[in-house]
């Protein structure tokens, strides 16, 4: 009786260390020509990656955008090795497509940000966890950053893959207004540019080229324009993802 109940105790524990370590690690809910899926489309996609020392069969688990439907939508059979990865679309198609290789939830991501919920399968004694994710932008996903504990937006999106990112980056700079708006204007134009992080540096272009770090024309102050051109602008910070490039 002490042996069997130590034997299935240490099982337990076994089991609670393996399944625990099934995580999400990177999603991309603002996919843009990154990784496309069986119809073409660039659907959202969410990875899931297995941390632990025993291959995991995801059949039963779930994930879930919803915290009162946390078995909103559940895995079909996959195993998935130890450091093994999987990349899931998140496109509302919701089925196995592409000669059963392509696994598509029925919800979407928001751009806006949410949490994710991936649950082991029911009646199993193991705890679920989240995946909370803030405002998205394109170009970049969100996820575990190589090199850092936490997640962090990453600038190299790498679905299927060991997570990449040149940068730490935990912030994300809101759009810019250039003023006055495109269109036509007589005479001479005051150009001003604003951003809401004063600590943000913009840079801007006039040759319909986009605007870089480092690299292209600083804006300073409201400066005057008198032919027409087509300014493009951005604002860069270090550690954060620049805002919306705005024409």
């Amino acid at each position: 009786m002490k042996f069997s109940f130590l034997a299935g105790f240490l099982a337990l524990c076994f089991g609670l260390t393996a399944q625990s370590q099934v995580v999400i690690s990177e999603i991309s809910a603002l996919n843009t020509y990154t990784l496309f899926d069986y119809e073409e489309d660039d659907s959202d996609w969410i990875e899931i990656v297995n941390q632990g020392g025993q291959t995991i069969n995801l059949l039963g688990w779930s994930l879930s955008d919803s915290p009162s439907n946390p078995r909103l939508w559940s895995f079909p059979e996959r195993e998935l090795a130890p450091g093994g990865r999987v990349v899931v679309f998140a496109s509302g198609k919701d089925g196995v497509f592409g000669d059963q290789s392509e696994i598509h939830t029925n919800f979407r991501l928001d751009s806006k940000g949410e949490t994710l919920y991936l649950s082991p399968p029911s009646g199993s004694a193991f705890s679920s966890s989240s995946f909370t994710y803030p405002l998205q932008r394109a170009g970049y996903t969100y996820g575990l950053h190589p090199n850092r504990s936490g997640l962090f937006y990453l600038d190299t999106p790498t679905p299927g893959q060991a997570n990449q990112s040149i940068e730490i980056l935990t912030g994300i700079l809101d759009e810019i207004v250039i003023s006055p708006a495109g269109g036509l204007h007589e005479g001479p134009v005051t150009i001003e540019i604003n951003t809401t992080d004063p600590i943000a540096q913009v840079y801007f272009t006039t040759d319909y080229s986009d605007p870089t770090s480092g690299q292209s024309m600083v804006y300073s102050a409201p400066f005057e324009v008198t032919s027409t051109q087509v300014i493009r602008a951005a604002a860069f910070r270090s550690g954060y993802v620049p805002s919306p490039i705005a024409t």
